[in-house]
């Protein structure tokens, strides 16, 4: 619950009942853009410190009036009137449709202070990831692998029969397969049907974070070659209604997401069924222990956070920008600014990297050299424009990405988990 004073409702009341009287509607449910001005202002009246600032950006994130008043009002809309294009302009108190000036402020009001809600991020696996998982799986609460089969149609479904939508989502069922993996994310906050809150920008950085795991635990490997993104491949929000869950929206990826989601593989269908069986443990287990770690440790938020980079690195198109990424990835696993200010930066990463995986003397000889050399090349990027790399340092690139894999899983193996710590 978001637990507004006394004070504040009543300002929050006295600054919403104008801009509310004044929203011109278009289209049957979208609210005038000129209106968002006025509700930005409305931003002015939440404390912007404490606990109740902490639960608004918590749930919704940036321009908290903008994203939640505009969002829900035109979500009714579109519950009570739909999308019509030829519906001439109406005033929204005149019309009285969703309620008179003082019921649609009140509504709105309580709505916001009953926040959080529920949700759940739902995205399609393509036939050559996790061919291991021939069942549903929860590797934490939250965070899950289910099977589209008819058990998965029934408990999220795509239209939800004599219930209003919470938003503009009816989803485009052709991108299914029967069986086809669903790989999930559970967050709290709200959701627009309209707008991206905190908690969809969350959900982005935890799907590129899992499969920055993936590929560092070496769960996962990502092919030379793009395939081609099908423009149906998206995020699917549902909100908990407390029985069922009900369709929010249905949100594309960026392209370049979908590209390199595309290229992931776990080369699962070279195997016959008994090894899959028994990989099926050891995928689940690895996954399980990252996440099954002790969030507030340091190492675990370091490890999240690079995983991101790295997954990012592979993603980029542009050859320069992976060098970069790949870079900010190893400093945010084995950086320390006191140091490096002391000794260098790129001395005390491939010094701390040699020694955390480098198994012999050459071993760790090599590691530094070749973490020198992807440094040398970023800074001839960062610092000397360099607008283009050969094929020798597209082989630093690699090497680097390399290295980082085997970072990450020395430092998974190291963190403490949640009963330890």
């Amino acid at each position: 619950m978001i637990e507004l004073d006394e004070k504040c409702i009543a300002r929050l009341r006295e600054v919403l009942r104008p801009v509310v009287s004044s929203m011109t509607i278009q289209r049957g449910c979208i609210i005038s853009s000129e209106i968002i001005r006025d509700l930005s202002c409305v931003d002015r009246v939440f404390p912007t410190r404490g606990a109740v600032a902490d639960k608004i950006e918590k749930y919704i994130g940036s321009e908290p009036s903008v994203k939640f008043f505009y969002s829900r009002v035109m979500e009714w809309l579109y519950d009570d009137v739909g999308y019509v294009e030829s519906k001439p302009d109406f005033n929204l108190v005149e019309s009285g449709i969703i309620g008179s000036e003082e019921e649609i402020v009140d509504r709105l009001i309580r709505d916001f202070q009953s926040l959080p809600y529920s949700y759940c991020f739902s995205l399609p696996l393509h036939d050559d990831l996790f061919h291991v998982f021939d069942k549903n799986v929860e590797f934490v609460p939250g965070v899950s692998v289910s099977r589209f089969d008819e058990l998965y149609r029934q408990a999220f479904p795509d239209k939800v029969a004599g219930l209003g939508l919470m938003g503009i989502g009816s989803f485009v069922n052709d991108k299914w397969k029967e069986n086809a993996k669903v790989l999930q994310f559970n967050f709290e906050g709200f959701v627009s049907g309209f707008l991206d809150t905190r908690p969809y920008e969350e959900a982005i950085n935890e799907l590129r974070s899992f499969f920055g795991i993936c590929i560092g635990l070496g769960l996962v490997s990502v092919n030379a070659s793009r395939s081609d993104v099908n423009p149906s491949f998206s995020f699917d929000v549902h909100v908990s209604s407390g029985e069922i869950w009900l369709p929010v929206r249905s949100h594309a990826l960026d392209n370049e997401d979908l590209a390199l989601i595309m290229r992931l593989t776990d080369d699962g269908d070279r195997w016959d069924q008994a090894v899959r069986d028994g990989m099926s443990g050891y995928y689940k287990d690895q996954i399980a222990y990252f996440y099954g770690a002790s969030q507030s440790s340091e190492m675990y938020q370091r490890i999240k956070l690079s995983s991101i980079w790295l997954y990012n690195s592979y993603k980029s198109i542009d050859p320069m920008m992976s060098v970069v990424q790949a870079t900010v990835a190893a400093e945010i696993l084995l950086g320390d600014k006191g140091e490096s200010d002391i000794i260098g930066i790129n001395k005390l990463l491939s010094n701390r990297c040699a020694y955390l995986i480098g198994e012999s003397e050459s071993d760790r000889a090599k590691i530094i050299k070749d973490f020198k050399s992807a440094y040398d090349l970023r800074s001839k990027i960062v610092h000397s424009g360099k607008n283009f790399i050969s094929s020798d340092e597209t082989r630093v690139l690699y090497n680097l990405w390399g290295i980082l894999v085997k970072v990450i899983q020395k430092e998974i193996r190291m963190l403490p988990q949640k009963e330890d710590s």
